[in-house]
C-alpha cells in the first residue's frame, strides 16, 4: 500500500503507449465486481511496473499459471511487459467514470501526514470512489484471446489488495475468468 500511495519504485523510462486492446481489457477489469452504487473510479495515472514485487523471483510460474488457468508463456510475457511504467490516458469505456490520479495529486493527498489524514483528503477529493486503484500493463497472448493484468486496490491506511487477473475475449468483449490474490494489506 505504501508504494501505491507514494509512487515509490516508479521506473524512470516510460513505456510505449497502451494499445486499444489494453484499454478494452482494463475497462472490463475496472467495471468488474464494483458495487452497483459506485459512481467514480480513482485510478493511478501510472501503471505499476516492478513485476518482481508481484511475482517474486523463485515463484513457481507453472503453479501460478495453473491457478490462474493460463499459460506460463502469458505470465512470462506479463512480467517482461511490466518492467517499465506507462502513463495511462483517459481512454476507458467502463462505467462509472474513471478519474486519473497523477503522481503530483497523489503526493499532495498522501505525503507528509499520517495515513488517516491522507485518506480523509482522498475521500474529500474523490467522494464517490471506493478507493484508489492502480493497474499494470496488459499482457495478451498471440491470438489476442487471453489477457493477464495486475490490479491493486487501496482503501485505507491498512486496507488493500493486489490481484493478478486473467481475462478472455468472449465474442467482442473481455470477461474476467480467474484471479489470484497476491497480497492483502496488514498480512
Amino acid at each position: 500500500v505504501v508504494a501505491l500511495l507514494t509512487g515509490a519504485g516508479a521506473l524512470a523510462a516510460p513505456a510505449p503507449a497502451l494499445t486499444s486492446d489494453e484499454y478494452a481489457v482494463l475497462s472490463a477489469v475496472l467495471a468488474h465486481g464494483l458495487p452497483p452504487d459506485t459512481r467514480a473510479i480513482a485510478l493511478s495515472a501510472q501503471t505499476t511496473g516492478q513485476p518482481e514485487a508481484v511475482v517474486p523471483p523463485g515463484v513457481d510460474l507453472q503453479a501460478l499459471a495453473t491457478r490462474l488457468e493460463t499459460t506460463p508463456a502469458l505470465l512470462y510475457a506479463w512480467t517482461n511487459l511490466n518492467r517499465q511504467v506507462a502513463t495511462l490516458d483517459a481512454k476507458f469505456t467502463s462505467t462509472p467514470k474513471v478519474e486519473l490520479v497523477d503522481d503530483d495529486l497523489r503526493a499532495k493527498l498522501f505525503t507528509g501526514d499520517d495515513p488517516v489524514t491522507g485518506w480523509t483528503r482522498f475521500h474529500k477529493r474523490f467522494p464517490h470512489a471506493p478507493g484508489l486503484l492502480r493497474v499494470s500493463r496488459v499482457a495478451l497472448d498471440d491470438a489476442h484471446a487471453n489477457a493477464l493484468v495486475y490490479v491493486e486496490f487501496a482503501c485505507g491506511p491498512a486496507c488493500g489488495t493486489g490481484r493478478l487477473i486473467r481475462l478472455a475475449r468472449v465474442n467482442t468483449t473481455w470477461a474476467v475468468l480467474s484471479g489470484e490474490l497476491m497480497w492483502v494489506a496488514g498480512e
